[in-house]
């Protein structure tokens, strides 16, 4: 059978076509197409990752007729992978994938194609490979010759257990592999033989004619009975692969469908990430201004509380002084009116002295006044008008000067009182001196 090579490669003549274009640039990073088919992967050489990288790549993969016409039967995808390598770490990056379809190579060569990156990590950017399927058969395989090796000389010794073998007994099996017939043991029975046959004559062909005609009669009712077979079984399988490719083709679209939905969902997730962090940093921001708010009006409130402890203090205080200064009202009011009950007391009691003295005068006038009387009951009225008003005289004026003191003290203790400035003309101590001042005033001008 002639091998059969099947290649996937990208076309890519500089000067005519770019096998990459529409990708963001990253310096530090590098471009790498991976792509699996029939069991093998294989990778293009890292390009620099540019806006359009430059693959110009070839990747083939080796497999016969049969093999390609089983993958085309079962629909085979090559996909590719896109990987951004970074050299420092090694780490690779999925940008996105493509799948191409076998049954769209042809053994004729096709112009290269544009082919957008499904599933693309770029969302802002539509990442496009130019890429081109074919097939090209494989002239240079190595067919293997059979040549016949001369029979090697026997040596005339024959294994125990091929002696005990009936010659009747051995059939000469077909190897449809190895294309030859294994007579005997395969475990002794190695060598290889060419038999040939030399036809010198024959007779009797017309029977031998129709016993060939009859032959291929029976061989061919059986080939059309086989090949009815055959088509009844590829109608069988190829309605099987009918439905495969339907439901195949039914998972494509489904696949697209959910890339497409995973492509939107994840747009729609980077919106609304966006729009959580936005709305993180607008309540952050809005935290971060009534925290300074409240902090301003704690302050402020501190400032109140302080002011108003301040004048709560200042007040207390002038209420203490107003307090101690009532208080010592009180006690100099409680002074006074005890300093009033004692000068009353002290002027009760002098004047009941003065009244006593004036009484013991008088008393002393008018004993006197009846010895003088009882001496002389004879002198004349004139003398005794003139005892009279030498007693008389003497008296009036002891009244007249215990008036004038006592009228003097009651003024000095009038002014005395009003001098501190507690008292004033409407208080009643401050009264009272002055109704005794009036008294004693009318009292002198009486007994003038």
């Amino acid at each position: 059978m002639t091998p059969f090579n099947c290649r996937v490669c990208w076309i890519n003549p500089c000067s005519l076509v770019s096998p990459g274009r529409h990708f963001p640039k990253r310096p530090k990073h590098m471009l790498v197409v991976e792509a699996k088919f029939d069991g093998e992967q294989l990778a293009t050489d890292p390009v620099d990752h540019t806006d359009q990288p430059e693959f110009a790549t070839e990747l083939a993969w080796e497999i016969d007729r049969k093999a390609l016409h089983q993958h085309r039967l079962q629909r085979t995808p090559v996909k590719l992978q896109c990987f951004a390598l970074d050299p420092s770490t090694s780490a690779k990056e999925t940008i996105g994938y493509i799948v191409l379809d076998l049954r769209t190579a042809q053994e004729t060569k096709q112009a290269p194609k544009w082919y957008q990156l499904l599933s693309n990590k770029y969302t802002k950017f539509k990442s496009e490979i130019q890429l081109s399927i074919a097939l090209e058969t494989d002239t240079k395989a190595p067919v293997d010759s059979f040549k016949a090796k001369g029979a090697p000389p026997r040596d005339g010794k024959v294994p125990a257990s091929l002696s005990e073998l009936d010659p009747k007994d051995i059939v000469a099996v077909l190897n449809e592999e190895g294309g030859y017939h294994q007579i005997g043991p395969a475990e002794y029975c190695t060598d290889a033989f060419i038999l040939s046959v030399t036809i010198a004559f024959a007779t009797q062909l017309e029977q031998l004619k129709q016993k060939e005609l009859a032959h291929m009669q029976a061989l061919a009712e059986e080939w059309k009975k086989r090949d009815r077979e055959r088509e009844s079984l590829v109608k069988k399988k190829v309605a099987e692969y009918t439905i495969l490719e339907g439901k195949l083709q039914k998972a494509l679209v489904d696949l697209e469908r959910r890339e497409q939905q995973l492509a939107s969902a994840d747009s729609e997730l980077q919106r609304e990430r966006k729009e959580l962090q936005s709305e993180r940093e607008r309540n952050l921001q809005e935290l971060q201004d009534s925290i300074r708010r409240a902090k301003e009006d704690c302050i402020h409130q501190v400032e109140l509380e302080r002011l108003k402890i301040k004048q709560i203090e200042e007040d207390k205080h002038r209420l203490q002084q107003q307090k101690e200064q009532e208080s010592q009202m009180a006690r100099l009011k409680k002074q006074q009116e005890e300093l009033e009950q004692m000068r009353l007391r002290y002027l009760a009691a002098e004047e009941k002295d003065t009244v006593k003295t004036d009484r013991q005068e008088l008393l002393d006038i008018r004993n006197e006044l009846n010895r003088l009387r009882q001496q002389d009951q004879k002198q004349p009225q004139d003398s005794r008008e003139i005892a009279s008003r030498s007693v008389e005289g003497p008296h009036n004026r002891a009244l007249e000067e215990g008036l004038e003191d006592y009228l003097t003290r009651l003024i000095e203790e009038r002014d005395t009182l009003m001098r501190t400035g507690v008292y004033s003309h409407e208080d009643r101590i401050i009264g009272e001196l002055d109704r005794q001042i009036r008294e004693v005033l009318a009292k002198s001008n009486a007994s003038n």
